[in-house]
C-alpha cells in the first residue's frame, strides 16, 4: 500500500514555508515528495526551489508558463512544444543540478506527440495514470469549501480505487492553503491504514 505525494503549479513560497508551511509538515513526518513546477516561477524564486531539492524533495517538469502544450503544438508545432519543455528542464537544472525525471502536463492536457517530445528529453511523462487520483484540490480552494470536504472526497478516491483493485496511489495536489491544512489530518490517517509514502520511481517498480 503506498501513497505518492505530488504537488502541480509551483513554487508558491507562501505555501510552502513558514511555521505552518507544506514544507514543514512534509519534513517533521519525513515523507517523499514530487514537485511539478512551472519554469518562469523557478526562475523567479530558484533560491527556494535549491532549497527544497537540498531538503531530498523532487522538482519536476511541469512546463514554463503553465501553456496548454496542446495549444502549443497546435500554433507552435513539435519544436515549440520540445523548446517548452526543454527550456523548462534546463531552468530547474540550474537551480537544483539535478534533470528532472518525470513530466506532468498542465491541465493533464496531452496526446502522444507531446509524451514523445518528453521521453526524447529523459523525461517520463507520466499523466494520465489510471492509478492516479486528482485530488480536485484546486476546485475546492476556489470555491471556497472546507479541508474537510477535500479530506472526504480524497478517501472516498481512494476507497474507489481500492475496489478497483489498486493499493498504490498517486496523490495530485496543488500547492494550496487547503491542500496542506487537509494533508496535517491525511498523513496520519494514511499512516493508521498502513500506507507507506514513497516516491515514482517506486510507485514504478
Amino acid at each position: 500500500k503506498l501513497i505518492v505525494l505530488t504537488f502541480d503549479d509551483g513554487p508558491r513560497p507562501k505555501v510552502l514555508f513558514g511555521e505552518n508551511g507544506l514544507v514543514s509538515l512534509l519534513a517533521t513526518n519525513n515523507l517523499p515528495a514530487h514537485f511539478f513546477m512551472v519554469g518562469k516561477l523557478v526562475e523567479f524564486h530558484r533560491d527556494r526551489v535549491k532549497f527544497l531539492h537540498e531538503k531530498g524533495f523532487l522538482i519536476e517538469n511541469h512546463s514554463y508558463g503553465h501553456e496548454n502544450l496542446l495549444e502549443i503544438v497546435r500554433f507552435g508545432g513539435e519544436k515549440a512544444c520540445l523548446e517548452n519543455i526543454r527550456k523548462t528542464n534546463n531552468i530547474i537544472y540550474r537551480a537544483t543540478g539535478r534533470k528532472p525525471a518525470y513530466f506532468r502536463p498542465p491541465y493533464l492536457a496531452t496526446n502522444g506527440l507531446i509524451k514523445n517530445v518528453a521521453e526524447r528529453e529523459g523525461l517520463i511523462a507520466f499523466s494520465p495514470h489510471k492509478a492516479e487520483i486528482d485530488t480536485r484540490d484546486y476546485v475546492f480552494h476556489s470555491k471556497k469549501r472546507s479541508s474537510d470536504e477535500l479530506i472526504a472526497y480524497v478517501k472516498k478516491e481512494i476507497a474507489l480505487q481500492e475496489q478497483a483493485g489498486f493499493t498504490k496511489h498517486i496523490l495530485l495536489f496543488h500547492e494550496l492553503p487547503i491542500t496542506t491544512e487537509a494533508l496535517t489530518s491525511l498523513i496520519p490517517w494514511f499512516l493508521s491504514q498502513d500506507y507507506q509514502f514513497s516516491t515514482l520511481d517506486d510507485f514504478l517498480k
